[in-house]
Parts: structure tokens; sequence; C-alpha cells
């Protein structure tokens, strides 16, 4: 998180711990002036979340073999990019009709373990076999609604997309 705040200016807005292992950071620019300070509290912060511009989640899962290449020596080791949109259903449309592109994860279907998507979010089938299973089925069962919601598209170069509605995802 450093590195995004020094270099950035990004602000730590919550982190959801999901489990001992596994994490979800929120982080994104304040908005100061609001609230007639300049300043704006972790609360203001993750109450606007879904309407800051800048907003970054960085999903983390510590596990003793947590040997994961840079980016640097292995192509497109980050796990995925964020989107917010105002109407998720009107962005579901618009992706249906966009040729070439194939929803994975539509609104409303669940997150399936193991795919693509969860490996993209740390959830390898490698990584999630270090974890004892009452750790896989509370990461599993705190996703899974938290999930719900949301679209998982790959862009015309692979990459994954998450996106989110506007409104958010209930956090638990």
């Amino acid at each position: 998180m450093d590195f995004y705040t020094e270099i950035f200016g990004l602000r730590h807005i919550f982190t959801l711990h999901v489990s001992e292992h596994f994490s979800v950071t929120y982080m994104g620019h304040s908005h100061g002036g609001k609230n007639g300070t300049g300043y704006q509290t972790a609360e203001e912060l993750n109450r606007e979340k879904n309407n800051a511009e800048g907003l970054l989640e960085l999903v983390h899962l510590d596990t003793p073999d947590n040997s994961l290449p840079a980016s640097t020596r292995v192509a497109n080791t980050f796990g995925h990019i964020g989107m917010v949109v105002p109407d998720i259903l009107a962005t579901q449309a618009r992706l249906d009709a966009y040729p070439g592109i194939e929803i994975i994860k539509r609104t409303d279907d669940d997150l399936k373990v193991p795919s693509d998507i969860a490996t993209a979010t740390s959830l390898s089938p490698e990584k999630i076999a270090q974890l004892s299973q009452a750790e896989r089925d509370l990461i599993l069962g705190v996703l899974t609604p938290f999930n719900k919601p949301l679209i998982f598209v790959n862009d015309p170069d692979g990459n994954l997309i998450e996106i989110q509605p506007q409104e958010g995802a209930a956090l638990l």
C-alpha cells in the first residue's frame, strides 16, 4: 500500500479481512473540502468509494508459498482491473452487443472456484490448497454473495475486468 500512497497519493479507504490470510483493500483519492476541512476521513472515503475517481482494489492472499514472479519477469501476472459503473445491467447489455467479447461471469451468477476469475483474484488451486478447508469455506462464504452483483469479462487483450455496480456490493 505504501507504494500507491507515496507515488500516486492514494489513501487507504478500508481493508476487508475475510480470513487470516485473505484480504481485499480499497484505496482512492481524497476529494477534500466536502466536509469543510479539506480532508476526508476513512469513513467518508468509504461512503463515497463507488463515486470516487482513481479507485484501486488490492486483493491479497498471504500463503507460505507466495512465489508469484513480478510482472517484469512474467507477463500478465497482475490480478485484474476493477471498474465501477452507474448501471450494471446497461453495461452488461453493451458488453453483450460488443463483437468478440465474452462475459465470463454475468451479474447475479455465482463465482465459481476453481475458475479463471478465482485464479486472477489470488484463489488459484495451488494457492487455496495451502489453506485449511475451514478457511476455504469462509472465503467462499464471504465472496459468493459479495461477487453476486458483479460482472467479469476479458478485455480484447485478455485482461480480466471486474465491473461493480455504482451502488456497490454488500461488504458483509
